[in-house]
């Protein structure tokens, strides 16, 4: 798992393995012992693959202290949950292979069951309202970004704008420098011409 993103999606899908897994002894139909066997496996495993992938990320500076704490407590509890569920009744129980002692304790651990349900199904709809909020999150994280970079795109063109435009300005003031340098130049030559005619009229009126 390389991000954060791609764990809370592991999570997720390993958190309703999970519910699904503990809700089984209670429906209407049972998996196959050594299939629910391997779906115990399957979901400690997962548990143990989060946990090394967090602490790589938190070994490699990818995630903060606060973040990890809280996805190892998700971790720990779940497990727990899973432990809670083999521990109950055993391990026959977890498998589905578990007998009843007299009518009194089946309807004792039938009750107990019920509630037992009724309080999975309410997690399971908490982790499914979490999942929806990771995913909301990420949108709502990608559309920032997309803001973002396309600010980013505004103030360069308005970077390119301003060049543009000073450029242009520098242009024209040179422009308007040489213009006025070429004014002077023929204001000067028309002063020269003005003087040599002069001269040669005073030079004629003093000949005659």
């Amino acid at each position: 798992m390389s991000n954060l993103s791609t764990w809370d999606d592991e999570y997720a899908r390993i958190s309703r393995a999970a519910s699904q897994l503990r809700a089984s002894p209670h429906s209407g139909s049972q998996p196959h012992p050594t299939a629910r066997a391997h779906q115990v496996r399957s979901v400690q495993s997962g548990l143990a693959r989060l946990k090394s992938s967090l602490m790589s990320m938190r070994n490699s500076g990818m995630v903060n202290s606060a973040d990890v704490q809280r996805r190892i407590g998700l971790i720990e509890n779940l497990e727990r949950q899973v432990g809670s569920s083999t521990s109950s009744g055993g391990d026959s129980d977890l498998l589905g292979l578990g007998g009843g002692n007299g009518s009194n304790s089946n309807s004792y651990h039938g009750g107990s069951q019920t509630l037992a349900a009724q309080a999975l199904r309410h997690q399971d709809d908490m982790i499914d309202e979490l999942a929806n909020g990771v995913s909301r999150l990420k949108d709502q994280t990608m559309l920032v970004n997309d803001e973002a970079n396309m600010q980013n795109r505004m103030l360069g063109d308005m970077d390119t704008d301003v060049e543009n435009a000073r450029t242009g300005l520098e242009a024209e003031t040179l422009r308007a420098m040489k213009l006025k340098e070429d004014q002077s130049v023929w204001r000067l030559y028309l002063i020269i011409a003005g003087l040599s005619i002069l001269l040669f009229l005073l030079i004629i009126n003093g000949l005659g």
